[in-house]
């Protein structure tokens, strides 16, 4: 098992592979009224059996703890909101949405930032035994209702995209869809066109972008 270490106050840790299913919460009778539009940010560290075979699974381990403290901070940085660590101990992914009218911007900085931040960590090893991040990247309409012992998210389709767009992206690549592209302002990032991608089992697809990088 990997030490992801002290978990930060705001991040909710949900048991790898566990479903939250739907509460019951006292007092909530309409959680559609709650519904806000936020951008969904879904990331994945990869590169786990080519670094451990290269450190050792001990020192890899530690690594990769770094890295996802590095991960969470640079995220909470830029006002990442409800965070969550779950996943394969060796393949964490960590997910978080930002809120308000500059939302796509943030968290494109956020994912620029996130992107560094592990190169930085891990600046002395060699190419090849670094871990690197994978990012996807959507803007949609969440519903979101908690109690003090609970928290639960009903998310649309977007975060279902968010996820498909980190899966086809390689490591170290953020993808985002042209929602995000557009709500950000098309004049400050320097992207790639994907072309439209496929999003579900019935053949839905997303136009989508690889951001390469993002003007001040």
């Amino acid at each position: 098992m990997v030490d992801f270490g002290e978990t930060p106050d705001n991040v909710i840790a949900f048991p790898a592979g566990g479903k939250a299913g739907t509460p019951k919460l006292p007092g909530i009778t309409d959680p559609s009224s709650l519904e806000r539009e936020v951008t969904v940010l879904l990331a994945e560290v990869r590169d786990w059996t080519t670094v451990s075979s290269a450190l050792g699974t001990t020192k890899a381990r530690k690594v990769l703890s770094k890295v996802i403290e590095t991960t969470l901070a640079r995220l909470g940085d830029f006002g990442g909101e409800h965070l969550v660590l779950d996943g394969d101990p060796a393949q964490p992914t960590i997910s978080c949405e930002f809120e308000g009218g500059d939302a796509p911007v943030r968290a494109l900085r956020a994912a620029i930032a996130t992107r560094e931040g592990a190169a930085d960590t891990q600046r002395s090893a060699q190419p090849g035994q670094r871990f690197r991040i994978a990012m996807g990247l959507d803007t949609g309409e969440i519903t979101h209702v908690s109690d003090e012992t609970l928290t639960y998210q009903a998310v649309g389709a977007m975060r279902m995209v968010a996820a498909q767009l980190r899966d086809f992206a390689g490591p170290g690549q953020i993808f985002l869809t042209r929602h995000v592209y557009e709500e950000a302002g098309p004049s400050s990032l320097e992207v790639e066109t994907l072309g439209d991608v496929r999003i579900s089992s019935r053949g839905d697809t997303k136009e989508a972008f690889s951001l390469t990088s993002l003007s001040e």
